[in-house]
């Protein structure tokens, strides 16, 4: 600014002050801050977008005629539905997602994706006909009174499970939809019967007259847990995934015995056809397809009926992940040991383990720089890749990308953890087959 300007500037300022001077200090207006909302809620999504199960609607649609390449989302995105919905849960299917949401009316659960067996529920479009195919979430019209709340979600490769509980913490029912074709819903097998376009809403009320606190779903089995402990199992067994002693499908729901018979199980998962459940005193078992060597059972591929695995090197377990052909367990340590095959995350040399081994803390962010607190609380697993969530609310992934499932920016296998730049504090993750999402809180 030269001279000229700067006397011009001064006399304007003096004719047109920015305060008079006789404006005390503090009626001076300061900026507002708003205060951080604690129960704010963030939702991302990433992996592939054709089939509309990462809920962006922008990036399942395709930019021209011409445009016939799948598309990815190989770093987290988030989900404006999210910012207009408390998402409380989510669960990841084989091409679908769901969604429960915290709301004072009766439409609390959403899903988008693919939709060929109503596992969203029925979804119609002009002239009555069903929808196959959901690029955005939308509500699944479900008998839920408003004063009950979802509890937890499950999701199968054509099916779903909904917990819905009237008092938190007490256990409730569930309600089931999608595939029934193994009996995987929890009723009763037609033979023949449509699931394109179906309104078959199943509930389980209860279980030996005891509510259920805890649902999962494999592949095209489903588990569920009452408030004794006991555990149930329905759908498809011919490798041992019900765990009921022989093969074949089951329409109803049945307590699963065998090294569970006496035994408070507090959690039990599956992605595909192998189990594994945990007591209350972080005992592990499994049962299921064990073709890798994920049940730790010599010379036996599918194992009927629950066994008991012994792992004193491990010590007492506090969390459990399932893939398609590995297991993995978190210790009250805060330390992931995994075995089976594939990239376990000891890198690309190491892709088949007999035996549980540890994954080296530092990958996962544990070092002498790091906080205190700074170690994993939880571990989930989709068929082909593992992720795990650390108390400050990192998340980490690793094992095969598949369509970009993993949100490294890449579509290169991982060998071993990566931290995953998401940008909010991760309370909660699930796995699909080739897609991921997860629940956040916001910095700030």
């Amino acid at each position: 600014m030269n001279n000229c300007a700067r006397r011009h500037y001064g006399r304007i300022m003096k004719k047109f002050p920015l305060y008079p001077d006789d404006t005390p200090i503090e009626k001076i207006p300061e900026y507002a801050f708003s205060k951080p909302d604690k129960d704010r809620r963030h939702l991302f999504s990433w992996g592939l977008c054709e089939h509309g199960a990462v809920g962006i609607l922008r990036q399942c649609t395709k930019r021209s005629k011409k445009d016939t390449a799948p598309r990815y989302l190989q770093r987290p995105c988030r989900v404006r539905f999210g910012d207009f919905n408390r998402v409380i849960d989510v669960a990841c299917g084989f091409g679908f997602t769901l969604y429960a949401v915290s709301t004072k009316s009766s439409l609390k659960v959403f899903g988008t994706g693919i939709n060929t067996d109503s596992q969203i529920g029925y979804q119609s479009q002009r002239k009555d006909a069903p929808m196959e195919l959901l690029l955005a979430p939308v509500p699944i019209r479900l008998p839920i009174d408003p004063q009950e709340n979802v509890a937890a979600l499950a999701a199968g490769r054509a099916h779903s499970l909904i917990l819905v509980e009237r008092e938190k913490g007490k256990g409730g029912r569930v309600l089931t939809l999608g595939n029934n074709s193994y009996g995987q819903c929890a009723r009763p097998i037609e033979e023949g019967e449509e699931y394109n376009g179906s309104k078959t809403v199943h509930c389980v009320e209860g279980l030996e007259g005891e509510a259920i606190k805890s649902v999962s779903c494999g592949q095209d089995h489903s588990l569920f847990i009452n408030n004794r402990g006991q555990l149930f199992s329905c759908g498809w067994g011919d490798d041992g995934q019900t765990g009921l002693g022989v093969p074949g499908k089951k329409g109803s729901p049945t307590r699963v015995r065998g090294a569970l018979e006496n035994v408070n199980i507090v959690k039990a998962t599956s992605s595909g056809d192998c189990n594994l459940a945990i007591s209350d005193d972080g005992v592990l078992y499994g049962w299921g397809n064990s073709e890798y060597g994920q049940l730790l059972q010599d010379h036996a591929a599918q194992i009927y009926s629950p066994v008991k695995i012994n792992l004193p090197e491990v010590g007492p377990v506090v969390d459990i992940a399932v893939g398609g052909s590995f297991c993995a367990v978190l210790n009250e340590k805060g330390q992931i040991w995994t075995w089976g095959f594939g990239l376990l995350g000891f890198g690309p040399n190491v892709t088949q383990v007999s035996r549980p081994q540890m994954i080296p803390e530092v990958l996962l962010g544990k070092s002498s720089f790091a906080w205190k607190k700074s170690k994993v609380v939880s571990v989930e697993a989709g068929l082909f890749h593992l992720a795990a969530v650390t108390a400050d609310g990192d998340l980490f992934t690793w094992g095969r990308n598949k369509d970009g499932c993993l949100g490294l920016g890449n579509m290169r296998d991982q060998p071993f953890p990566l931290r995953v730049s998401i940008g909010a504090t991760v309370l909660k993750v699930s796995c699909g087959v080739d897609h991921m999402a997860a629940v956040c809180s916001p910095y700030f």
